[in-house]
């Protein structure tokens, strides 16, 4: 099995790259469903994996820290729900760019809050 790495920075890298894939989408006017769907796996599995750390070493975590993972966690599973909407629905491309603002967004908040899990938890 592959091992990963810590799973707040794994997760970190995971927001980095949907922050670009976000951009694009925006800067080009459209959000793919392959992007839709890549961004939805890949919040999803990050989100999954902040979930199991929480749970297994929650007792040994600042509630700071805690807290800041929580947070996280919650935004890249709704990262995954913004992103599922592309793939669910047909949307207008005007309207693909609104959910790629949102992820934005999103993203933007998981990321900071990810750094401060990251200073906390190191």
């Amino acid at each position: 099995m592959e091992q990963r790495a810590h799973p707040v920075s794994y997760a970190l890298t995971v927001t980095r790259a949907i922050k670009e894939l976000a951009s694009d989408a925006v800067s080009e006017g459209v959000l793919p469903e392959s992007m839709a769907a890549t961004i939805s796996k890949a919040a999803t599995e990050a989100a999954l994996s902040l979930g199991l750390f929480i749970v297994s070493k929650g007792p040994r975590i600042t509630h700071q820290g805690a807290k800041a993972i929580e947070s996280a966690r919650v935004d890249l599973e709704a990262l995954a729900e913004l992103a599922g909407l592309v793939r669910t629905y047909k949307l207008t491309p005007k309207n693909a760019v609104h959910v790629a603002l949102a992820i934005s967004y999103t993203v933007g908040q998981a990321e900071n809050r990810l750094r401060l899990a990251e200073d906390l938890v190191s």
